[in-house]
């Protein structure tokens, strides 16, 4: 073990504020909050698991590796894993230390493969990856717009063009209560997140793992995740989430149904959220795309969003299939 902490052990309960501080110093466009955290390990049930363990040094918790086997792409042998250590920590081997112990502990499950995840500009960490075997097969350009300089005028025609063609756009608060329309959005969820690019085979949401991670989840902003109806059905939405900083919107999934695409949906959707924020106060707003989605990079660089360095994934497999 490191000489620079005094131990690696499991995330116990008292460690979750400092968990938070670090997930979020090393993943700012996915951060979190200490009561989305804890509902997110108690909405995992078995066959999937998930866990972190913390090094500590004689001044605190330096270092976390977070693992878990996503519920949107579940596979039995896979397990993504996050691994960040604390600047003040660096250069001491923590990182190495807490990849070993987190294997260790999975080597009891059999993995196929290890996903593990790292910025652009962070050559160390890109190095860390390489030197362990993983390859590079995604990347995600993270995405921020000023508001302060958003003009939601200058966009309008969007709003207007959705509003022309008999759609309506909505909140999920103004949609309604949630055992209400859970079972039409968990339908429309579904259909919409089958062209998301993503890193493995796409796994269904039962309505129980929507519920928990969607309808229920602490972080969803119900006021600014906004949809498009045709009618009484929902066929484009944009999800707003908050994540800690008041001053920020983090975007998630906009998606619209195939037999809706081309009509301006997406951008309508994002020029409401965003004319939200900025009428709360908020002064950024954050997103993540991947490099090949073209057409919703297309529409956040015309929203003005500039693009930061990359988040990169790559795999490991551990066994052959």
């Amino acid at each position: 073990m490191s000489e620079a902490i005094t131990s690696i052990r499991p995330f116990a309960e008292a460690d979750r504020e400092r968990v938070v501080e670090l997930w979020n110093e090393a993943f700012p466009f996915e951060s979190t909050t200490v009561e989305q955290l804890a509902h997110d390990d108690a909405a995992v049930k078995p066959p999937r698991r998930a866990g972190r363990l913390v090094a500590e040094s004689r001044d605190g918790i330096v270092g976390l590796a977070d693992f878990e086997q996503p519920v949107g792409t579940f596979d039995p042998g896979t397990y993504w894993l996050r691994i960040y250590v604390a600047p003040e920590a660096r250069g001491a081997g923590v990182g190495a230390a807490l990849y070993d112990e987190v294997s260790l502990l999975l080597s009891a499950f059999d993995p196929e493969r290890f996903r593990v995840f790292w910025k652009e500009d962070h050559p160390v960490a890109a190095e860390f990856a390489g030197r362990r075997g993983f390859v590079e097969d995604k990347r995600d350009w993270e995405m921020v717009l000023d508001l302060t300089e958003f003009d939601a005028d200058s966009h309008r025609s969007f709003l207007e063009r959705a509003i022309k063609q008999g759609l309506t756009i909505s909140s999920l608060e103004q949609w309604g209560d949630a055992t209400a329309i859970g079972p039409d959005f968990h339908e429309f969820f579904r259909q919409v997140r089958q062209d998301v690019p993503r890193n493995e085979p796409l796994s269904d949401l039962s309505y129980q793992e929507f519920t928990d991670y969607v309808l229920e989840a602490p972080d969803l902003i119900r006021d600014a995740t906004f949809f498009v109806f045709d009618g009484d059905a929902p066929v484009a939405m944009t999800m707003s989430w908050f994540a800690g900083d008041p001053l920020e919107l983090h975007t998630g999934l906009t998606a619209t149904l195939g037999s809706h695409r081309g009509r301006g949906l997406a951008t309508a959707l994002k020029v409401t959220a965003l004319s939200w924020a900025k009428e709360q106060g908020r002064v950024r707003a954050v997103t993540e795309n991947d490099v090949h989605n073209v057409e919703m990079l297309t529409v956040n660089r015309k929203l003005g969003y500039v693009q930061q360095p990359a988040l990169i994934s790559g795999v490991r497999e551990l066994t052959p299939r």
